[in-house]
């Protein structure tokens, strides 16, 4: 894909305001909201809506072509960057993006799986959806294309179109993005040697970043805590004085395999903890807030 065109070739999509900061965000959006109240109504069913399908005429060949098209596309690509999307390309090809904040990855992952196993299976479509589909014929319960009023003709909100468009193409611009097939293990291989494919993982990433800074530097994962009735996420500090042991002799003679897998075996016994709420963080969080509700000291 062309990443090279700039604000000023093509006319940005009214989307590319979600993709800018908070604040000139807000502004723009007052201001088309109040051009009519169609407008209001569009941004309503936009903002309201569970996922946002995006039919996108670019055309991206291989993995990496179609890597950068879903994760930041043009600014001139269909796209409403607050809201989970499913982007279908005009050659069939489609990817999944998604803002964290309303969704959490294991629940994503889930209804991707889903949805995924549903369009593998060839199973038909029931005759009732697609009667569903013939019926309608009016914009209450049909497909229509959502147009905004007057959304290029104000001179201001179209400078703040392409002020957005600008930010947005010196940031994707500013991303590298390589793809890695690897089917050589997975999952399954991991759990067979009794250590968390999530442990295996986070433990590359601080072996990377080893071998591109040459020292260890913090990470941290988030683990969900879905089995409590309001549990969300959980904060695991991934590194340990084992795992940055383990970094450093990777590469040495005395490098001791036997060693990594107990490395492997402690992230896991450390996501368990998270995930039942017993991790040093909850409990040091737990302290910090009782203190500070008996009048004690807060830090």
């Amino acid at each position: 894909a062309d990443h090279s065109a700039t604000a000023t070739t093509t006319t940005p999509h009214y989307g590319i305001l979600t993709a800018d900061e908070r604040e000139p965000y807000a502004v723009e959006r007052e201001r088309l909201a109040n051009v009519s109240a169609h407008n209001a109504a569009v941004l309503e069913v936009l903002e309201s809506a569970i996922v946002v399908l995006c039919l996108d005429d670019d055309v991206p060949r291989g993995s990496e072509e179609l890597v950068k098209a879903a994760l930041h596309g043009h600014h001139w690509s269909p796209r409403h960057w607050d809201k989970v999307q499913l982007v279908v390309f005009g050659n069939g090809t489609s990817g999944v993006l998604l803002e964290h904040t309303p969704v959490d990855g294991h629940v994503s992952l889930r209804w991707l799986s889903h949805a995924t196993d549903r369009a593998e299976s060839n199973e038909p479509i029931s005759e009732s959806a697609v009667a569903a589909v013939d019926s309608a014929d009016d914009e209450k319960d049909g497909i229509y294309e959502l147009v905004f009023d007057g959304s290029k003709d104000n001179a201001t909100h179209a400078a703040a179109l392409a002020a957005a468009a600008d930010r947005h193409h010196h940031l994707a611009n500013s991303v590298d993005v390589a793809v890695l097939v690897h089917d050589r293990y997975g999952a399954r291989r991991a759990k067979e040697a009794g250590v968390s494919p999530d442990a295996l993982v986070q433990c590359a990433f601080q072996l990377a970043v080893w071998a591109v800074r040459g020292k260890t530097l913090s990470t941290y994962e988030s683990c969900n805590t879905k089995h409590f009735v309001a549990g969300r996420t959980e904060v695991v500090r991934s590194v340990t004085a084992a795992s940055a042991k383990m970094q450093r002799e990777w590469n040495s003679d005395d490098d001791d395999d036997g060693g990594d897998v107990a490395v492997l075996r402690e992230r896991r016994r450390e996501l368990f903890a998270a995930a039942a709420a017993a991790h040093v963080r909850t409990h040091v969080c737990a302290t910090k807030c009782t203190a500070g509700s008996s009048g004690g000291p807060k830090k």
